[in-house]
């Protein structure tokens, strides 16, 4: 079992009980935890299983010994037939000294026998206690390396202060998950982007940047940009916020990049959105449209003159540069241009045939947001 360091380890556990076989003391256990905020996780679940004849009971969550292993449970019991489909996950049951058992998976069973010994009739030679990794129930050894340091990350989560939406601070960073940290930017509106889809389908031009403002301002937080696409330096998440704490301080102090941080809510359409009244459809030059060729190897979009879409596919090896998009479709009407047949030997000669305009959208502050390729037959927006 991989440790891992975002492992929490709550001061208190909750524990509901069902009756069953097989069992030490006849009763099984599903614990849950009481976390930072004073909330009960997976309490809906918590109490869809458990036996109202037993009261649950709520426990300090302290190192112990007098853990005891019981038996796997789940998996191919003996007799079954084998069913890649029905087959229940294997766990492994162990005894809790203050009365019930609880199910572990393997892998923590296994990461418990590599921390501690195991002596028959007496249980393990050690000290356990409950962490969870996300949802997964966790039993930690005390004496394991990791243990130290999930237990002070834990303690400070528990410990950390937490702020009502009045209560935040410009430029101060929060936690806005147990995990993440984000710097907050204030309060503004917020408009909702209502066709959020591809040319593929059938969303084009202005339709795909219309949007309309929410009828409640948000709570603006930013983070450096993750993954591969990365339009925007920052990374945005808005909320509206009730009195409930739901935020803790991470940095009260102003986070260095917070001037960079407010100049890119310009650059997003959820907070700038796109102007339909700034579009404008313009000719490409040679020099423009000869470094877009340069640009798009594997062929592109391009709209002729005549406001029709065609799809250019570029020369490769032996293979001719051509056209396909006349008849309706990028499968159709291979080098047709207004009903006539042409061959192509070059980008200069389609730049002289098509005359390649494209069509480019505004945001409400003049910023250029994008340049695309959209036939505006159908939607007369030349």
């Amino acid at each position: 079992m991989n440790v891992d360091m975002d492992m929490f380890i709550p001061r208190k556990i909750k524990v509901g009980f069902q009756e069953r076989e097989g069992t030490y003391s006849g009763k099984l256990g599903y614990a849950t935890y009481i976390d930072e905020q004073g909330k009960v996780r997976k309490e809906t679940s918590f109490d869809i299983w458990r036996n109202y004849r037993f009261e649950p009971e709520i426990f300090e969550n302290t190192p112990m010994s007098g853990f005891v292993l019981n038996k796997k449970t789940g998996g191919i019991e003996k007799g079954q037939r084998r069913s890649r489909w029905k087959q229940r996950q294997t766990y492994i049951r162990i005894y809790d000294p203050r009365g019930f058992e609880v199910e572990i998976s393997v892998e923590n069973h296994l990461f418990i026998l590599e921390h501690m010994n195991c002596m028959i009739g007496k249980g393990l030679d050690g000290e356990l206690i409950y962490a969870w990794a996300e949802k997964e129930l966790i039993l930690l050894p005390v004496n394991s390396i990791e243990y130290e340091e999930i237990k002070r990350a834990s303690e400070e989560r528990i410990e950390r202060k937490f702020v009502k939406a009045k209560e935040l601070v410009v430029g101060s960073t929060y936690f806005t998950s147990p995990k993440e940290t984000m710097v907050y930017l204030g309060l503004y509106d917020e408009y909702d982007i209502l066709n959020q889809k591809s040319v593929y389908n059938h969303v084009v031009g202005e339709e795909r940047y219309s949007s309309v403002k929410k009828p409640k301002q948000q709570h603006y937080f930013a983070k450096k940009a993750t993954g591969y696409d990365k339009q925007h330096p920052y990374d945005l998440m808005t909320y509206t916020l009730t009195s409930k704490k739901q935020f803790g301080v991470s940095d009260e102090t102003e986070h260095p990049e917070l001037s960079d941080m407010l100049n890119s809510l310009e650059q997003h359409i959820i907070f700038c959105p796109v102007d339909p009244s700034k579009t404008i459809v313009e000719a490409m030059d040679m020099e423009s449209f000869m470094r877009f060729c340069r640009d798009k190897r594997f062929g592109a979009q391009v709209v002729a003159e005549n406001g029709k879409s065609y799809y250019m596919v570029p020369p490769e090896g032996d293979k001719e540069l051509y056209l396909l998009g006349e008849k309706g479709g990028t499968g159709y009407g291979k080098n047709l241009y207004n009903g006539i047949k042409h061959s192509f030997q070059s980008y200069e000669e389609v730049f002289n045939l098509l005359k390649p305009h494209i069509t480019h959208y505004y945001q409400v502050n003049g910023r250029l947001y994008a340049s695309e390729f959209i036939p505006w037959v159908e939607h007369d927006k030349r």
